[in-house]
């Protein structure tokens, strides 16, 4: 029997879009032996694993002000421009609970990508036995340079993983898959433009300038964006899901 595998790209609040694809895919019952999520797309996944139709769903789209994890408010409070504990520890234990018994007894392989801070380079982690773990390797995955700061797992500092790998086609097909669901988060004609020439690394270097100095604490930070468009591009091509929309 074929592997089949599902690659979650992120795209912060475009993982709406995820969450609605699996939601419906829950209904009908669809599973996958193996999944990989990044950023967005990895809170996407843990709740495919837990069998929670809605809860993505739940909480990004609200009118409850307890639930506000990005503006001002968040910034004087936390001095991040999101509330990660927030969203990896009240919303899992109080506001919107996980369920981390069915995720742990899950048959299902599901990995995380974030980046490595010191070398740049994806690293994929899992875990299905300690919750607190868990829960701090998707704030990795999400942790955007220059919105947050980066997370600490097993001792080593990651962030996002879109920075290195947005779209792990590669990685599914490591993992032994013969065949790979991709739903991305971006309409099927988009391609990201590089802001600057490729070879033009003092031009593009001026223009992050503001964002590699938020994220000093991340040494690779500057080479990763810039290349970020050239990732994506290239495994943008190995999808079947997509919004129907033309940007």
């Amino acid at each position: 029997m074929e592997k089949i595998g599902l690659v979650l790209e992120g795209g912060a609040s475009r993982g709406v879009f995820t969450a609605g694809v699996l939601d419906y895919w829950m209904e009908q019952g669809v599973t996958f032996p193996y999944v990989v999520g990044v950023s967005a797309g990895a809170c996407n996944a843990a709740d495919l694993v837990s069998k929670q139709i809605g809860r993505t769903r739940n909480t990004m789209i609200h009118k409850d002000k307890k639930y506000e994890y990005m503006g001002l408010r968040t910034f004087f409070k936390t001095r991040q421009l999101m509330d990660m504990d927030l969203i990896f520890r009240t919303f899992p234990e109080e506001y919107f609970p996980f369920d981390y018994d069915t995720y742990f007894a899950s048959e299902t392989e599901v990995e995380y990508g974030c980046t490595d801070c010191h070398t740049g380079r994806p690293v994929f982690l899992s875990e299905k036995q300690d919750k607190d773990r868990l829960m701090d390797i998707l704030r990795a995955s999400c942790a955007m340079p220059g919105a947050v700061r980066p997370v600490l797992v097993d001792g080593k500092p990651y962030v996002d993983g879109g920075l290195s790998d947005s779209i792990p086609v590669k990685r599914a097909f490591e993992m032994g898959c013969d065949k790979v669901v991709v739903i991305q988060t971006r309409g099927r004609n988009f391609r990201m433009k590089p802001s600057v020439p490729q070879n033009s690394l003092q031009g593009h270097t001026k223009n992050i300038l503001p964002l590699a100095k938020t994220c000093a604490a991340v040494p690779c930070a500057t080479t990763k964006i810039w290349h970020i468009s050239v990732g994506w591009n290239r495994q943008a091509k190995c999808w079947p899901f997509a919004p129907a929309c033309r940007k």
